[in-house]
């Protein structure tokens, strides 16, 4: 098993072995991408295979885009949730993009082409380093118009808190108080 720290504000890519739209971080086996903030696109991203042990110190500070979908996987990974992540998904949603894909977005607000996963070989660095480098670009081209456009106490203060929340829930569930629920059972009869 190795062990990567990573420290700082970093843009990730999470590739699981999950089919679809909804990995599950008790049992996927991922993989993380990863670039540092200040590397060249035209340069490769560190490619961690799984399995892997993630040293994060607490208060780091991520950028990935769809990070509902990385957050859970991240926090299993890393063995706790003392962190946030940008997400540029959420970015375009609030700027009102009507498509949200990674490679759409990319495309038609950066004017960047990448393969889709169709395309993809079984051992492709290249393939596997473009959603880092990607989301990195749109991070860059979309924070300042959250700024801009007077949204940044809703996007930092409401939403961001609000999704680390809700991927801690997918990690350890919720505990519920059942007499809170059998009075409101009551209530409700």
């Amino acid at each position: 098993l190795g062990e990567h720290w990573i420290v700082g504000r970093e843009f990730l890519d999470i590739e699981t072995t999950t089919v679809g739209d909804a990995p599950d971080p008790r049992v996927d086996t991922p993989r993380v991408i990863c670039t540092l903030p200040h590397t060249p696109v035209s340069s490769p991203a560190v490619l961690w295979p799984a399995p892997i042990a993630l040293t994060v110190p607490p208060g780091s500070c991520f950028v990935m885009h769809n990070a509902q979908y990385d957050l859970p996987i991240l926090m299993k990974l890393a063995g706790h949730s003392d962190f946030t992540a940008d997400d540029t998904m959420v970015q375009a949603y609030l700027l009102g993009e009507p498509a949200l894909s990674l490679k759409l977005l990319a495309r038609r607000l950066l004017g960047m082409h990448a393969r889709e996963y169709l395309e993809k070989a079984d051992d492709d660095p290249e393939y596997d380093a473009q959603d880092v480098h990607l989301t990195k670009a749109l991070h860059a081209y979309l924070r300042p118009r959250i700024d801009a456009k007077g949204l940044a106490f809703l996007y930092d203060e409401v939403k961001t808190p609000l999704q680390r929340i809700a991927a801690r829930h997918v990690v350890e569930g919720l505990r519920l108080d059942q007499s809170k629920i059998a009075v409101l059972n009551d209530k409700m009869q």
